[in-house]
């Protein structure tokens, strides 16, 4: 910011008027700067004019500050990818070292030790700032994507201060070993983003729906991907392809690699170097074999480079077993120019990456210089205005042509957000065949003789593509000889422009990818209007939309390997990217499913997955291969857990977590979600029986078993809602001033005891007239049914009983049988707490987000509904929690502290007047005359009371625990599913984390000792509690 001022380009305006560019812009006059400073200056001028383009959605008084900012943010970003790339190029001896300071100097680098020692009366901090110069000028000879010198985002330095503590900081506090990493790179970039992906996660708030705009959406999808699932990705994909070229696929799958060997990507061939690839469980048929020349590897989202720095270890050691006689820079330079490409919107990234793929090349050839990197950069920002409409003059009187260039540039205003997605083949193959249409229908008015031209030697050659893109380089070339720096930058972004568009014309071999997670709601308003007109099936989600395209651009046999949220295996909303973009076009070859803990620091599911393009002869139903990884904690054991697996595939043995199946037998389950762990009973289920709410599951013509529905949405709780002790008695009920309100707030199974009321005087008059309120369903409003958690954090089924005289939620979604009755009511309740139902939810969604439509899904067998020991079971269960929960102050059924209870006889009724609790009864089952037969006497002491206390709440849970038991063996009966229920159990434990090496739930193990002793002080607190109310009561 020093540094613009200095030029005259102000960082802010203090006056109060409505801002524009002339604020930051100070009269040139007034200053004395020198030509460099003019010259600096009138870049800075230019590339601020640039920046505004991609703000002109909003007001200009808004767009200058942004733009300032923007231009700080791309110089200081620019500055530190410098920094690095010396750093990186120093420590492989390939340029001097310029940011490491050394002791042998009088603690400056070598080149600051000559400038001082050749000019002894230089000031240090201009010394410092000339051997950078010159550093990164050497640099620019051998890497001119990053160290251009006419960038005018290199142009500034910060002050010497700031400049003195960077150095120090590349130079001393990452040691020489993490500069010499491939990865190195890839976690710098990540860090720098860590501030800004914060601050938009504090700025949109708790369930936030701000925009991201360009910069952020950079910043929130820069995550960095682990280097073991680069490797799995890519052997499983471009190592593939290359071994099925060479002929050794079979012999390179089948080697005996030990697990520490396994671990280690090393060896001078192909076969040895992609030790992760898994042995398909069939082959796939032959592929056309190509040239290793004519192999085109795509990464449209590549960041910094690590999916294309990997690719090249693999097609170097292509290239040296086909070629051992070629001198190693020329297939460098030859892997770096016709086999790579990457994309990104971000230009600070697409920077790295090309600094990346350049150490890689110079890893392997020391005398290689880089032709090209086809690494381009899809943050254009094409100004409107004069330039626009000049380059539109300069094609003339092609009137198709302008209209395809007009398209063109229309587009283009959304690439700093989309990227990778900018469709190109579409709408101008379309405009082409109208252009041909045209001329041919003109032609066709001539009249012509036999021996006269035929009718295509009359219409002039169709241009394609690619001619107007030499034709827009040929306006380049023109920019470029004007004078003014506007004219320059407008070149610099045709030119990435064009790079992009040539990239998105072509089809690609290999496409590996870590695509923005970002949700439709988190995207501008104009970029979700074009995803929803070129991508209608997949716009929901933009990794889905880049799921679409990649499969678009991919060559049919070619494959497309990708890290994206694991919802899209699932998710209802892209059952057509499962059905008919993957699974007709591009069906899975290989998923890795890794759950949580791959990419930090983001909280979310991932999937590795490898699809294949069919080709003409590929087998439709050939069988696919899934790992389940979601189990084991932590990246680094997901790695062990995936090379254990691999091993003892390699030694013939079958390992529990890998899973062969078809998309077809996936298909049985409804929204064919890659429920490939479910057991084949499971699977079944769903086809034999009705689903729970035949309406909301779109099957008319199934047996009517119930109605799934979503409850009332007050939009504002501290109005309308009440805990039930806040208000009297005598005004709650239906017909009254405050109803039972039933939201799902609490982890509980068969039981819940509803505690808050809401405001329903006059039928809900005020809520209705509040406009943010939703009032769903009121016509079941009332009634008794079962509710269900919509969160589950731990993903176990959550049901519980509805008593009638309540309003259920939103958040408390709720099922009401279609011919109710106390049986059906309570064998249904017991049937979803069952281990059945909680896997069949598994297979439907792997989120903690239960919704309507998926409850609705699940297969309910009739004839359950009709047991009366399923019934018996799950009501015993709901009466005991029940009567447990009468020692809870705050409960409607509150009749003492649990430790009073144990010392003094009970009470008949609860005395809290609710109207819940009005046919109180207790249980009448010998389990509970048990229970409450351990009893002591008001003058024991506490720690007997505990004892004995501590002995009821055993002897409940074991009871309940027996009975869950008697729940699960009656429904496998009624579907069926005796003989599965093991595979089933098992299946459920893995899918809950519940294996040998995680037993006990989610959560962490807790000490049992420690869990009692908090249980018992709860205890004493309570009955502390509710002594002390009584006094107080009665005073």
């Amino acid at each position: 910011e020093g540094r613009l001022r200095a030029l005259g380009l102000w960082t802010s305006c203090s006056r109060q008027h409505r801002h524009s560019r002339d604020c930051y812009l100070g009269p040139r006059e007034r200053l004395n700067l020198s030509p460099q400073d003019r010259d600096t200056r009138a870049a800075l001028e230019a590339a601020l004019e640039r920046e505004e383009v991609g703000f002109a959605d909003l007001l200009p008084s808004q767009r200058a500050p942004l733009a300032v900012l923007r231009l700080v943010r791309g110089a200081a970003f620019t500055l530190c990818n410098r920094l690095a790339a010396l750093r990186a190029m120093e420590v492989r001896g390939l340029v001097t070292e310029t940011v490491v300071r050394r002791s042998a100097y009088g603690g400056r680098s070598l080149p600051e030790y000559r400038i001082a020692q050749a000019e002894p009366g230089l000031p240090p901090d201009q010394v410092t700032e000339r051997a950078l110069r010159e550093g990164f000028a050497e640099a620019a000879r051998e890497i001119g994507a990053l160290f251009d010198p006419e960038d005018p985002y290199g142009l500034l330095l910060p002050d010497p201060a700031s400049l003195r503590e960077l150095l120090r900081l590349f130079g001393e506090d990452i040691t020489e070993e993490d500069w010499r990493a491939d990865d190195v790179l890839g976690w710098i970039y990540q860090y720098y983003q860590d501030e800004a992906r914060e601050a938009f996660r504090r700025g949109r708030g708790r369930g936030g729906r701000r925009a991201a705009d360009a910069d952020e959406m950079a910043a929130i999808n820069c995550l960095y991907t682990p280097h073991w699932v680069v490797r799995a990705l890519v052997d499983n994909s471009l190592g593939r392809l290359l071994l099925e070229r060479q002929g050794r696929l079979e012999e390179a799958a089948s080697h005996r690699w030990s697990e520490e060997e396994l671990r280690h990507a090393q060896g001078e061939t192909v076969a040895e170097f992609c030790r992760y690839l898994v042995p398909p469980p069939a082959p796939a048929g032959p592929s056309a074999p190509k040239q290793l020349r004519e192999i085109r590897v795509l990464d449209p989202a590549c960041g910094s480079g690590h999916f294309l720095i990997y690719a090249f270890d693999v097609l170097w050691r292509a290239y040296r077993q086909a070629e051992p006689d070629v001198p190693p820079e020329e297939h460098a330079s030859t892997i770096l120019e016709r086999n790579l490409f990457g994309i990104d919107i971000d230009l600070r990234a697409c920077q790295l990456a090309a600094l990346g793929l350049y150490l890689k090349a110079k890893e392997y050839a020391p005398a290689f210089r880089p032709r090209a990197l086809n690494v381009v950069c899809a943050d254009a920002r094409i100004l409107d205005g004069e330039r626009r409409q000049a380059f539109l003059r300069h094609l003339g009187d092609d009137t198709p042509l302008q209209q395809v260039a007009e398209r063109l540039l229309t587009n283009l205003r959304y690439t700093a957000e989309i990227g990778s997605l900018l469709r190109v083949r579409e709408p101008f193959e379309a405009l082409f065949r109208q252009r041909r249409m045209r001329e041919a229908g003109q032609a066709a008015l001539v009249e012509v003789g036999p021996e006269q031209l035929r009718l295509e030697g009359v219409v002039p050659r169709e241009r394609t593509l690619g001619e107007i893109l030499e034709a827009l380089r040929a306006f380049e070339r023109e920019a470029v000889e004007r004078s003014d720096m506007g004219s320059r930058l407008f070149a610099a972004d045709a030119e990435r422009s064009l790079g992009l568009l040539s990239l998105l014309s072509q089809r690609y071999d290999v496409i590996l990818m870590n695509p923005p997670y970002n949700k439709r709601q988190e995207l501008p308003a104009a970029t979700r209007g074009y995803l929803s007109e070129r991508f209608g099936r997949t716009h929901h989600n933009i990794y889905a939309a880049f799921i679409e395209q990649a499969v678009d651009l991919a060559t049919p046999g070619g494959f497309v390997g990708m890290l994206t949220p694991l919802a899209y295996m699932y998710l209802g909303q892209l059952r057509p990217l499962r059905t008919e973009i993957i699974g007709t076009e591009a069906p899975p070859e290989l998923v890795l499913e890794f759950g949580w803990d791959i990419l930090d620091p983001a909280q979310i599911q991932t999937a590795g997955t490898v699809l294949r393009k069919v080709e003409a002869g590929a087998d439709p139903v050939r069988p696919r291969t899934f790992f389940d990884l979601t189990a084991p904690r932590g990246s680094a054991a997901k790695e062990e857990a995936f090379v254990s697996t691999l091993a003892a595939l390699r030694r013939g043995k079958e390992p529990q977590s890998r899973y062969v199946t078809s998309l077809e037998e996936l298909g049985r389950i409804p929204g064919s979600p890659y429920a490939y762990w479910a057991p084949a009973g499971l699977r079944r289920a769903f086809s034999r029986f009705p689903p729970l709410d035949r309406d909301n599951a779109g099957a008319p013509r199934a047996e009517k078993i119930a109605d799934v529905k979503q409850g009332l949405a007050t939009a504002d709780d501290a109005r309308f809602t009440r805990r039930w002790w806040e208000v009297p008695a005598e005004e709650i009920g239906r017909g009254r001033r405050w109803v039972p309100f039933v939201k799902g707030e609490e982890y509980a199974r068969y039981y819940h005891d509803p505690s808050l009321v809401v405001l329903w005087e006059d039928r809900g008059k005020e809520l209705g007239e509040f406009e943010r309120s939703v009032i769903r369903n009121p016509d079941f409003y009332f009634r008794e049914g079962l509710t269900w958690q919509l969160v589950n954090v731990n993903r176990r089924v959550r049901t519980r009983y509805l008593p009638p005289g309540c309003i259920f939620a939103h958040t408390g979604p709720s099922i009401f049988l279609a011919q109710p009755g106390e049986r059906a009511t309570f064998a249904l309740l017991g049937l979803l707490n069952s281990s059945l139902a909680n896997l069949a939810m598994l297979a439907l969604t792997p989120e903690r987000r239960w919704e309507v439509g998926q409850v609705s899904l699940l297969p309910i067998a009739p004839a359950a509904l009709r047991t009366e020991e399923l019934a018996r079971a799950a009501r015993e269960i709901h009466d005991l929690l029940a009567a447990w929960d009468t020692g809870e102050e705050t409960s409607t059924r509150f009749v003492a502290p649990r430790l009073a209870q144990v010392a003094f006889p009970l009470p008949e009724q609860p005395g809290t007047g609710h109207p819940l609790v009005r046919d109180f009864a207790w249980p009448r089952c010998d389990p509970w005359r048990e229970i409450a037969s351990l009893t002591g006497s008001p003058g024991m002491p506490l720690e007997e009371l505990l004892s004995i206390l501590a002995e009821r709440r055993g002897r409940l849970e074991a009871r309940v625990a027996e009975l869950e038991e008697a729940v699960d063996r009656e429904v496998f009966r009624c579907y069926g599913l005796e003989e599965g229920a093991p595979a089933i159990l098992d299946a459920l434990r893995r899918r809950l984390g519940l294996g040998a090496e995680h037993e006990g739930d989610e959560e962490e193990v807790v000490d049992e000792a420690a869990e009692a002793s908090d249980d018992d002080l709860d205890e004493v607190r309570q009955r502390l509690s509710h002594y002390a109310k009584r006094a107080i009561e009665t005073s």
